[in-house]
C-alpha cells in the first residue's frame, strides 16, 4: 500500500517518528563510514551483507528471478551467483558514501572514454543495474560535461540527502521520474549535456520488448527524443574488476535517427535493440546485477 493511502494516524506516526528516526540512523552509519577509508569499508560491508542476504526475503526472489532467465544453471552456479552478488552488493553499500571521490583513475579504468569526450552534441547514456552504477555520473563529472539524470525520490524525505551525494561533483542535474524527467531531458540534450538512464527497471509505460528473454515493458521517452533530435545513443557499463577497481567500457555512439517517418515500429526496434545491449550484459556478469528488483513485476516473485 502506498504511503498517501495509509489510515492517517499511521501516516502521520510514520512522518513524524519514523521517518526522522531512519534519517538520523542513515546519517549516524554514512558518517561513520566516511572515517574510514574506501576500501576498508567495501571489504567489511561486503563480507556482511554476504552473510545477511541470504537470509532476507530478497533472497527467495532473487533465486526466482535468477532461474526465470537462466533455466540452464546447475544448483551449484545458481549459489555462487547469488553469493557473489550478495558480497557485491554489500561492498556497493560500504563505497556509496565515499563515491564523490571515486571518480578517478585510481578507482575506474576505461576503455572508449574517447566516444563521450568526442560528442559536442551531447546524447543519452543508457546503463543498468550493474556493477557500480552510481559511478556513471562520475564520467561526465570527470569530462566537465553538463549531465542531467533521472532519479525516483526515496519516500522519506530526511534520508533523500543521500541521492544529494552523487551531485558533489560536476555540472549535473537531477529529475525526478515523470514530467520532470521528460522535461529535464530536454533541457540537458538542448544544452548539449549528457542525460544518465537505468533502463532496465520495472516500468509501467512504454512498449513491451524481450528482456533476458521474456516481455518487459520498456521505456521509450528518450528514443523518441533521440529520434526527434538526432542524438546519438551510448552505452556504459561499470563492472567490479577486483576490490574498488572498476572497468568501464562505453560504446561508439548510436546514432539511430533515419531520414524517413519515426513509426511505433521503428521505436519499438530500438527498444529491443536496448534490451538486447543490457541483457548481454548482465549475462556477461550476471552477479553484478540487481537480481531481488522485480523487473517482469509480481507475478514471477509470489
Amino acid at each position: 500500500m502506498s504511503h498517501y493511502h495509509q489510515p492517517f494516524l499511521k501516516r502521520k506516526i510514520i512522518e513524524f517518528v519514523v521517518w526522522p528516526l531512519q534519517g538520523l540512523m542513515v546519517a549516524l552509519i554514512v558518517g561513520l563510514i566516511r572515517l574510514f577509508p574506501v576500501r576498508m569499508t567495501s571489504a567489511f560491508f561486503g563480507k556482511v551483507i554476504s552473510l545477511i542476504g541470504p537470509l532476507t526475503p530478497h533472497h527467495k526472489r532473487a533465486r526466482t528471478h535468477l532461474r526465470y532467465a537462466f533455466d540452464d544453471l546447475t544448483e551449484t552456479q545458481e549459489a555462487k551467483i547469488l553469493s557473489d552478488m550478495w558480497a557485491h552488493f554489500g561492498r556497493l553499500a560500504g563505497e556509496y558514501p565515499h563515491i564523490h571521490n571515486m571518480g578517478s583513475s585510481k578507482f575506474l579504468t576505461f576503455h572508449g572514454l574517447h566516444h563521450l569526450e568526442n560528442a559536442p552534441e551531447g546524447g543519452f547514456v543508457i546503463g543498468g543495474h550493474i556493477g557500480n552504477w552510481e559511478l556513471h555520473l562520475m564520467v561526465s563529472a570527470m569530462l566537465n560535461q553538463p549531465y542531467g539524470a533521472i532519479y525516483r525520490p526515496l519516500n522519506n524525505p530526511y534520508s533523500n540527502w543521500v541521492l544529494d551525494m552523487r551531485a558533489k561533483r560536476g555540472m549535473g542535474d537531477f529529475y525526478a521520474k515523470g514530467q520532470d524527467a521528460a522535461r529535464g531531458m530536454l533541457k540537458t540534450i538542448k544544452n548539449k549535456g549528457m542525460v544518465y538512464l537505468f533502463t532496465d527497471q520495472k516500468y509501467r509505460e512504454g512498449v513491451t520488448a524481450p528482456f533476458l528473454g521474456h516481455p518487459a515493458a520498456t521505456p521509450i521517452g528518450h528514443i523518441k527524443l533521440a529520434l526527434k533530435r538526432k542524438t546519438p545513443i551510448f552505452y556504459m557499463r561499470i563492472i567490479r574488476r577486483e576490490g574498488c577497481h572498476y572497468d568501464v567500457t562505453i560504446s561508439e555512439p548510436h546514432y539511430i535517427y533515419t531520414d524517413g517517418k519515426v513509426t511505433d515500429a521503428l521505436i519499438e526496434k530500438h527498444a529491443r535493440e536496448m534490451n538486447d545491449v543490457l541483457s548481454d550484459f548482465i549475462r556477461q556478469t550476471p552477479s553484478q546485477w540487481l537480481w531481488p528488483h522485480r523487473r517482469w513485476g509480481k507475478d514471477i516473485s509470489k
